[in-house]
């Protein structure tokens, strides 16, 4: 497959800072990452045959939680980074063949399937930011 990511989320968090810089993040990520497929079958009977579809996170609105460390509101500029996970879920895959109907695209349920059970076990999403800020 080739495979192509459009990234887009919307974030909202709370920050709990018992020490100084260093910081707790938890809050919510509204997640409308996608990644578009497109394969071809590698078997020369299924000549002419292309696969396309997408893989799209099981929750649009995910929980986060993640640490840092960095003053983000002082005066100044600042450096900050944070290291957190974006729990997700199961992505969904969804898989369409061309041209319908052949005998060809009557396998695309196993190939859906084959991608879904490889795809399971990324039911969290890494996240690190790096940044600066400039405080007034």
């Amino acid at each position: 497959y080739d495979a192509k990511a459009k990234l887009s989320t919307l974030n909202a968090f709370l920050d709990w800072s018992p020490l100084g810089p260093f910081r707790i993040s938890a809050g919510v990520i509204g997640n409308n990452n996608k990644v578009d497929l497109t394969g071809t079958p590698r078997n020369p009977s299924f000549a002419g045959t292309t696969v396309t579809g997408t893989v799209e996170p099981e929750h649009s609105v995910s929980p986060y939680l993640g640490v840092g460390y960095g003053n983000v509101w002082t005066k100044g500029v600042n450096f900050y980074f944070d290291l957190g996970v974006i729990f997700q879920g199961s992505p969904k895959v969804s898989l369409n063949c061309a041209p319908a109907g052949s005998p060809q695209c009557s396998q695309i349920a196993a190939e859906r399937q084959r991608v879904q059970d490889e795809l399971n076990r990324f039911k969290y999403y890494p996240v690190l930011n790096l940044g600066i800020t400039i405080g007034f």
